[in-house]
């Protein structure tokens, strides 16, 4: 059989090894990495200033140093998996690169530059003062008086007068009118109307009949409703005086009589009925077994028997299986047996065969 190769050590062994057997691995206890020969099976990125046109590996992340991109091979091309940095802004930038903030910081200042100490295009202040508008572009304002625009309107509430000035034109004023203004109000008694009076002289009378709802009692064939001229509404009940009315008046309310439920003549009718059912009943042979029939039911097998058979089968039963099983047992016991020696052996024979070597200090494999 022939002999695997294994070595471990630190990084800094493995680099000082020369030569390297190529058909050894080695582990770095350190870092971690394993190597076969001089080729590493760990590492999953490498820094490269362009990708490799052969030899690609897939599951490796190339890392362009040139334009800080990552690529990956996919069995057929690089894929990339961030976008380009770009360390200037273009005029015409577009959503496939990512500028560095300096490239940012160095557009935006640019912009600022270009626009600064530029007058008449943009609006540096605005000012206003006493219904004049000042507007200036970097250099000496533009002033513009507010023509025609109202401003700090006031108002007199004892004149009940508003005074609105305008820029540039005369003050507009607003008399509001106290001509519907109450002066005094009574009530007419025989009229019964309140009447207001304006201060124009002028009566406005409203009847008092249409402010208020007037109620009075009316008399039905069950009841009559009065109201008396303290204002208290009361209800008479009318309770007919025909014969068999159930309905009576008590000192405590109408009282209605509950009549019997149901009448001898009815009682025995029914007692009668049930007895009959009773009887019919009694006299059914289907319903009732005879004494042959009893006597054919008594002389099957008792449940006691029955369990007691079924007991004796079961027993039977797995006194077969146990002896069953306790064969198969042994039988399974021998062959794991068998497997496990020849394993053992197995193993055995590949631990022979393993060769494990430290990296001693001065760089050459060393048996352990």
């Amino acid at each position: 059989m022939a002999q695997v190769k294994f070595a471990y050590g630190t990084k800094a062994r493995y680099d000082a090894l020369a030569p390297k057997d190529m058909d050894t691995l080695y582990f770095t206890t350190d870092t971690l990495q394993m190597f076969k020969g001089t080729t590493e099976y760990t590492k999953s990125t490498k820094m490269v200033s362009s990708l490799p046109a052969a030899g690609q590996v897939q599951g490796i992340i190339y890392f362009r140093m040139t334009d800080y991109t990552m690529h990956i091979w996919n069995g057929t091309e690089f894929v990339q998996l961030n976008k380009t940095t770009v360390t200037q802004i273009p005029a015409d930038a577009t959503n496939d690169d990512i500028p560095t903030t300096k490239a940012v910081a160095d557009y935006v200042n640019a912009k600022v530059a270009a626009v600064e100490g530029i007058k008449g295009k943009f609006v540096t202040d605005v000012t206003y003062n006493a219904g004049v508008l000042s507007v200036a572009k970097g250099d000496e304002p533009v002033t513009t008086t507010l023509t025609g625009v109202i401003h700090e309107p006031t108002y007199d509430a004892e004149t009940r007068t508003i005074k609105l000035p305008v820029f540039g034109g005369d003050t507009l004023t607003i008399a509001l009118g106290k001509d519907l203004v109450v002066k005094s109000g009574i009530y007419n008694t025989e009229t019964h109307e309140i009447e207001l009076t304006i201060t124009t002289g002028e009566v406005i009378k409203i009847p008092v009949g249409s402010l208020i709802d007037i109620y009075i009692g009316v008399a039905t064939s069950t009841a009559t409703v009065t109201v008396s001229n303290d204002n208290k509404i009361s209800v008479a009940v009318r309770v007919s005086a025909k014969a068999n009315n159930s309905i009576t008046i008590e000192e405590d309310g109408l009282y209605v009589a509950v009549p019997d439920a149901y009448t001898k003549v009815e009682t025995d009718a029914k007692i009668k009925k049930v007895q009959d059912q009773l009887d019919g009943h009694s006299k059914d042979t289907v319903v009732h077994i005879t004494a042959e029939e009893r006597k054919a039911w008594n002389a099957k097998v008792s449940q006691d028997e029955l369990t007691a058979a079924k007991s004796e089968v079961i027993s039977a039963a797995a006194a077969d299986a146990t002896k069953k099983a306790d064969a198969a047992l042994d039988a399974a016991k021998t062959y794991a047996d068998g497997l496990n020696t020849a394993m053992d052996n197995r193993v055995k024979s590949v631990e022979g065969a393993l060769t494990w070597k430290a990296i001693d200090d001065s760089g050459a494999n060393a048996e352990t």
